[in-house]
């Protein structure tokens, strides 16, 4: 475990660039969230302004401008707004949080 001794300043202090590479990876994971292809991946809307789709889990099929198709578990399609939502994106046993603006 890590301790902070007496007198010992923010790491950001001891550490020049800290933010900018920090702010770097943000940038360059949501540049790559924007590109990617997302079909077939596992999807959770998080929070959506239709509480009718929050919840629901599916495998991504379809995307549009302003939607994500999803096959959600009991075999329903549902194209969910981008809009104003959260989702949690998981490929290869790993997650991502994004929010659609």
């Amino acid at each position: 475990m890590c301790r902070r001794r007496e007198g010992e300043g923010a790491l950001g202090a001891r550490w020049p660039g800290r933010e900018e590479l920090i702010g770097g990876w943000k940038k360059q994971l949501s540049e790559n969230l924007i590109s990617a292809d997302l079909h077939g991946a596992l999807v959770t809307v998080a929070e959506c302004k239709s509480a009718s789709y929050q919840g629901v889990c599916g495998i991504m099929i379809q995307e549009t401008a302003e939607t994500f198709g999803i096959i959600s578990e009991d075999n329903r399609f549902r194209a969910v707004p981008k809009a104003g939502s959260v989702f949690i994106l998981q490929a290869d046993s790993k997650q991502t949080v994004g929010r659609s603006r």
